[in-house]
This record gives structure tokens, C-alpha cells and sequence, in this order.
């Protein structure tokens, strides 16, 4: 079994997140709909809105495959989502920056979802969200899948 951060297992230990198995099939599926949201929300004729949805599933995708890999998924309490990108973001060692925006982009979508239309979301929200997208997948990928020795 996979070495898991000593946080995690806290976490665990916590009922924060749950036990899972790590499924070769699920990760790459996760990873394929990352890259797939990730190309649409670059379409830039579509809604600010629409753009940053698309990014933050595209970022949910990436934190749940982060976890998954570590054989781990969110639990069943309110804040599952928020603790999940709070250990995606320290998993992949993003910088404050990023983690600002990944969280901030949680909120948003919470606010647009549950709330308000107000505050409208504006295509360099879009860009910032999509920007933290590109560089998580990268991460993402080189910590999930197993480099291959020549």
C-alpha cells in the first residue's frame, strides 16, 4: 500500500475522509475529465459563469483523484468538499496564491449554487480559476501516474 501522508491518516482517523481503494481505471478517468473540462472552460465565447464551473469541476476532479490516489475520499460531513481542496492544495504543495484562488473558486461556486447571483463572476475570474487548473493537472498527474523505468 501507497505511504500516505501523516495528515491524511489524521484525517482519517477523524472520519474527515474515508477509506478507499486505489483503482487504476477511476484515476485515469478523473484525470481524462480534468483535461476534458479543462479544454471546454478555455472556450472563450462561453459565460464567465460557464467558464468557471467548468474549471472548478475540473479542479474537484483533480482533488478527488489526488486523495483517491492516496487511497482516501471524502467523508459524509458538511465542509467535505472545502477539506478536500484544502488537502489537494497541500498535497500538490500549491502556493498561497493558488490555494486562494482554488478556495475562493469553492466559495463562488457555493454562493452561485446555494445563495446569490450576486457578485457576477467576470472572465478573469475565468482565467485565474483556469490558470490554477493548468498547473494542478500537471501536478496532479506527474504525483498519480507511475513514471516508467527505461
Amino acid at each position: 500500500m501507497l505511504n500516505r501522508p501523516e495528515e491524511i491518516e489524521a484525517l482519517l482517523r477523524a472520519h474527515t475522509f474515508k477509506e478507499a481503494e486505489r483503482d487504476e481505471d477511476e484515476l485515469r478517468q478523473y484525470l481524462m475529465v480534468a483535461t476534458g473540462l479543462l479544454k471546454d472552460a478555455r472556450i472563450a465565447n462561453l459565460s464567465a459563469y460557464g467558464r468557471c464551473m467548468l474549471a472548478y469541476d475540473g479542479l474537484h476532479s483533480l482533488a478527488i483523484a489526488t486523495l483517491l490516489h492516496f487511497g482516501v475520499r471524502p467523508g459524509d460531513q458538511p465542509g467535505q468538499r472545502s477539506m478536500a481542496f484544502q488537502k489537494f492544495c497541500d498535497l500538490l504543495e500549491m502556493d498561497i496564491g493558488m490555494r486562494k484562488i482554488v478556495l475562493d473558486a469553492h466559495d463562488r461556486r457555493n454562493e452561485k449554487t446555494y445563495r446569490s447571483a450576486l457578485p457576477p463572476l467576470t472572465h478573469k475570474d475565468a482565467e485565474a480559476v483556469l490558470s490554477v487548473l493548468d498547473h494542478a493537472l500537471v501536478k496532479a498527474v506527474a504525483v498519480i501516474v507511475p513514471t516508467k523505468k527505461k
